[in-house]
């Protein structure tokens, strides 16, 4: 495997990047679909989509997709990072940490989770969370509380549906 910059160069240890792997069991391509192969396979190595780092020993860290990452102000965010915060809280059980357009910061974070107790002042109780784990820039400006997240059909949390017409149905619940 080998973490790369979005330029396809090296990255070294302990710098989060696009990880890239090759081997017999790359696959060949996308069927009838050569301008897509082509994005994602050069000279035998394909390129996962999934950022990730690896530290001085080798271990591999997966940080999220490529597609998730929230650009607020210039800096990265990474969701799965916030969202792995938010999980440490004892009433909390899913959480998914979106980017929402911002003409001032380009995207800001937005945090929805899942609850076992809808308590008024869990969002405060998150926010403090957060800022005690993580960068100031990282934590989400909004919580939205809810019962339950939608799921897709592999178990996780369907970003995709609480980007769309989801997250702006719950614009008004937000904390």
């Amino acid at each position: 495997c080998s973490i790369k910059d979005s330029d396809g160069h090296s990255l070294g240890n302990n710098i989060i990047g696009t990880l890239w792997i090759k081997g017999g069991n790359i696959m060949m391509g996308y069927y009838n679909a050569p301008e897509a192969t082509a994005q994602v396979l050069v000279d035998g190595w394909l390129n996962t989509g999934d950022l990730a780092q690896q530290d001085d020993t080798g271990q591999l860290t997966i940080s999220g997709r490529i597609k998730d990452i929230i650009i607020h102000k210039g800096f990265n965010i990474y969701p799965a990072e916030v969202e792995n915060i938010l999980l440490l809280h004892p009433a909390v059980f899913k959480a998914a940490v979106v980017g929402i357009a911002d003409p001032m910061a380009g995207q800001t974070p937005i945090a929805l989770v899942a609850t076992k107790d809808l308590d008024a002042n869990l969002a405060s109780s998150l926010r403090i969370l957060c800022a005690q784990h993580l960068a100031s820039y990282k934590v989400p400006r909004k919580f939205i509380c809810l019962e339950d997240l939608p799921m897709n059909q592999t178990g996780k949390v369907d970003k995709k549906k609480i980007s769309g017409d989801f997250l702006s149905h719950h614009l008004g619940n937000m904390s």
